[in-house]
């Protein structure tokens, strides 16, 4: 009996130790050949302008020639991590000399083609400006319900449509080595009175336009040059016959910039121009933005590629044919999309503005109101 009371204690006192032992040992599934071959895969596939190199060393991942663009390098270091056998990721000037696969990776550097763009680059990682969470007019996909509108109905349901398609992405270029792409947008926005017996259309606002971008390191730069129509109902119309109908539609230059702290942190500004706007209304030019996001994570799952991300988004503007009065939207929800950052996110959100209303011909009317949002974009 003491012979065996001796053996549980000295089993209770080593084998935390040996599985401490254990732990700290890496153990490799695949070999490191393997592992450069599917890593390169994968980059080439969503990074192909890149020309990114990569040497694997006893399951260590050795990156050089990286965008340089901080929110890819981070997308890239989570994706590789997740794969099995992979012990770490570090980001290089240049593989290390003592690698056994140095050569290759040599010989393919000089013999690779020098890309310097790509067309429609769709796989590429998700647009270099990142959309505006509480922007009103930021193109997307969206679903509301809206409550309280002084300008349009105390119950209203509000809905948009919208994309932006890159035509041309060009890598490594300008002083800072940053990516540019030019793209095409499209989109609507359009509001219902839910109180009316048909759901009657109050209006709808058109978009099309033109965005350049531009992103190195934590910066990111966005320009566009659009228009926006917009319409009166036919129903809202028809029951309010003393409403004179006019043509709101406008001719806009802006350019924004953002900013990333850290991963958690954004902050962006932004100006306006309306430089051209129809004579039946009139809007005088300049708008200032400006605003804040913050996500946090709040639940990983690895095996089916999923993080929730509560977050807190302010929008703010100013303008000119207000009077500058503060134009304020707040957001705050929660974002489902991939652990590595790629492709599109849902966000479920509450939003409350208070300000002036943003439907068309009802611009000029002040308003408040609260609304449940699903939206659905990058």
């Amino acid at each position: 009996m003491k012979r065996l009371l001796q053996v549980i204690i000295f089993l209770a006192v080593v084998s935390p130790a040996l599985y401490a032992l254990e732990v700290k040992t890496p153990v490799y599934s695949y070999s490191d050949s393997y592992l450069e071959g599917y890593i390169k895969c994968i980059l080439d596939e969503f990074y192909t302008p890149c020309n990114v190199n990569v040497v694997v060393k006893k399951g260590h991942v050795y990156l050089s020639e990286v965008p340089n663009i901080c929110i890819f390098r981070e997308n890239i270091i989570h994706q590789i991590k997740r794969l099995p056998g992979v012990c770490s990721v570090q980001i290089v000037e240049c593989p290390p000399e003592d690698c056994p696969a140095l050569a290759p990776i040599k010989w393919a550097e000089a013999h690779r083609p020098h890309i310097e763009g790509v067309w429609f680059p769709f796989l590429l990682e998700n647009t270099l400006f990142d959309p505006i969470i509480a922007d009103p007019r930021q193109v997307q996909y969206s679903a509301a319900y809206r409550a309280g509108d002084k300008a349009i109905s105390p119950v209203v349901a509000a809905v948009s449509f919208g994309d932006e398609i890159p035509i041309y992405r060009w890598c490594n270029v300008l002083p800072w080595k940053g990516d540019l792409q030019i793209g095409i947008e499209g989109g609507l926005w359009a509001v219902f009175d839910m109180d009316s017996p048909s759901h009657d259309l109050i209006n709808a606002d058109y978009y099309c336009g033109i965005p350049v971008t531009y992103a190195f390191q934590k910066w990111s730069f966005r320009s566009r040059l659009y228009h926006i129509s917009s319409h009166l109902g036919d129903e809202y119309l028809v029951l309010n016959p003393d409403v004179l109908r006019t043509n709101p539609s406008i001719e806009v230059l802006d350019l924004y910039v953002s900013y990333r702290l850290n991963n958690q942190i954004r902050l962006y500004a932004g100006i306006a121009d309306y430089f051209i706007s129809d004579p039946t209304f009139r809007q005088r030019p300049l708008v200032f933005i400006y605003g804040t996001e913050i996500k946090l994570v709040l639940y990983e799952d690895i095996c089916r590629n999923l993080i929730w991300k509560p977050f807190l988004a302010i929008f703010l503007q100013n303008k000119e044919m207000n009077n500058w009065r503060i134009d304020q939207t707040y957001a705050f929800g929660i974002e489902l999309g991939q652990i590595d950052g790629w492709g599109r996110k849902v966000r479920f959100m509450v939003e409350w503005h208070d300000g002036y209303s943003q439907e068309g011909q009802l611009q000029r009317l002040a308003t408040s109101y609260g609304q449940l949002k699903l939206q659905y974009c990058y």
